[in-house]
């Protein structure tokens, strides 16, 4: 193999290596910077790195192929590469190896997570991803491990298993309908991470007045919940018991919060928490939105000014 296509070779091998051990990677860019002198001597180099890094790990494609050239195979080069971070969980193991055997194996794990389009720019370069049409969401799509993790289908991945971003989004939201799904209600109790959720007695979708001293949320059993208001049963219960309109917001990125459409006093206190969680920057990656949210015969928009 001559030297131009090693490197090619090379940069694939590195990209499936950080697809199958890497815990996010979707966040990580691998670039060829080309030619460059250091110490008066000229070196070609490769970089892997974060998105939003300004530095990353160097590797130089010329040494690594005399190691080629002396028998070593691309993926034993790159396997005992120092640059690379930390042993991987058994569990993101287990589910490389899942990832490798196919579309058809792993195709019932796939979920849909909201994500904020504007603050995640980095991350939806790497991924296959929608935007909901009127609102500031887009959906990308992750792949559950076990009940506390997941990993982003990148494109590299979607690519592996031949599938679109349509077939990507069809499944995801065909397996949405069918995850169990919760409409409830609770107190807001403070906490160091913010406000959270402390639930009564799971409630029927139909039969209950609406009491304006609880709080209502909809969410999936499962992370990046919130994408439960893409569930069409839960949010038709919810209709039937708010009414054919409503207000939510996201408490985080597992419970989407509604507010009665005739409870302007709790509408104006939550405009005013987002407005002031906007201003102290809060982390939409981890809250995932701090914009309110209409939900009207059947459709998201964004409430956009003052009510």
């Amino acid at each position: 193999m001559r030297y131009e296509e090693f490197k090619e070779e090379l940069m694939k091998e590195l990209r499936t290596y950080v697809l199958l051990h890497e815990e996010h990677p979707e966040e990580y860019i691998i670039e060829d910077i080309g030619k460059s002198y250091k110490n008066n001597m000229e070196t070609d180099t490769i970089c892997v790195r974060r998105a939003g890094d300004g530095a990353g790990k160097s590797v130089n494609p010329e040494k690594e192929y005399e190691e080629y050239r002396s028998g070593r195979t691309l993926r034993e080069i790159v396997e005992d590469w120092p640059g690379w971070r930390t042993e991987l969980p058994e569990n993101y193991k287990k589910a490389a190896k899942e990832i490798e055997q196919g579309w058809e194996r792993m195709k019932e794990k796939l979920m849909i997570r909201l994500i904020h389009v504007d603050q995640n720019r980095h991350l939806l370069q790497r991924v296959p991803w929608r935007k909901l049409e009127h609102i500031d969401l887009g959906i990308m799509y992750q792949i559950q491990i076990d009940a506390d993790s997941s990993t982003a289908v990148t494109r590299l991945i979607a690519k592996m298993w031949n599938v679109t971003e349509e077939e990507l989004y069809q499944t995801a939201y065909q397996n949405l309908q069918e995850e169990e799904c919760v409409f409830s209600a609770g107190e807001l109790i403070p906490g160091p991470e913010g406000p959270q959720l402390r639930e009564t007695e799971p409630l029927k979708t139909e039969g209950f007045l609406y009491n304006p001293k609880l709080w209502y949320a909809v969410y999936a059993d499962r992370l990046f919940g919130a994408a439960a208001v893409l569930n069409r049963k839960v949010m038709k219960g919810a209709e039937s018991f708010f009414g054919r309109k409503i207000f939510l917001f996201p408490l985080n990125t597992e419970r989407m919060m509604l507010i009665h459409e005739e409870d302007h006093r709790l509408l104006e206190k939550t405009l005013v928490y987002l407005r002031e969680r906007q201003e102290e920057g809060a982390d939409v990656e981890n809250e995932l939105s701090n914009s309110m949210y209409v939900w009207e015969e059947g459709k998201l928009s964004l409430l956009k000014g003052p009510k």
